[in-house]
């Protein structure tokens, strides 16, 4: 059941993507330069909800970048280091992804969310990215990004993880601080 609702749900938002793409909907310009800026790593927390409808809790913190290479592979696309402009460079546990981004926002009953997805066209993957040698390597990519204040953001790796057929509904919120050039 929890993997047709997972399939359901990927469907949905390639079905939403596609939509953008075709109507020319994008994020609103200002939105997305709301983050822009080169973030890295001060803090994460690791949490679990019981349900899908229920808050999450704080199971432990995570202090160092390297605390993320610990956690279950669900979690292998929490953020150490990132980029954002209209593209994407980010930094994870195990790998490095690229490109382009939206934030579209989302009605939610505490307020408005801002969704990132990093790699929205899957048209682009394994092409040159602005940058040289490197080539778009992701499709739909999802976060929940807010801004704590102007030099702190916060971004959320929301996943289902399976361990010994057991599921645990579970986010890695990483506490990113901006880099001054």
């Amino acid at each position: 059941m929890n993997k047709s609702f997972r399939v359901l749900l990927l469907a949905i938002m390639i079905l939403f993507v596609y939509e953008l793409k075709v109507n020319g909907i994008s994020s609103p310009p200002n939105l997305l330069r709301e983050f822009e800026g080169t973030w890295e790593f001060e803090k994460a927390e690791y949490m679990e909800r019981f349900s899908y409808t229920g808050d999450y809790q704080v199971k432990y913190l995570i202090d160092k970048p390297e605390g993320l290479e610990a956690l279950t592979g669900c979690f292998h696309q929490s953020v150490k280091r990132i980029t954002i402009t209209d593209v994407v460079y980010m930094e994870c546990p195990y790998s490095f992804y690229c490109g382009r981004a939206i934030i579209i926002t989302v009605q939610a009953p505490e307020g408005v969310k801002n969704l990132l997805t990093v790699g929205f066209d899957p048209e682009d993957l394994g092409k040159e990215s602005p940058t040289p040698d490197v080539k778009f390597n992701v499709i739909g990519l999802t976060y929940w990004i807010e801004k704590v204040d102007d030099e702190t953001i916060a971004m959320t790796l929301e996943a289902i993880c399976t361990e010994n057929a057991v599921e645990t509904n579970a986010a890695v919120k990483c506490i990113l601080k901006k880099i001054k050039f």
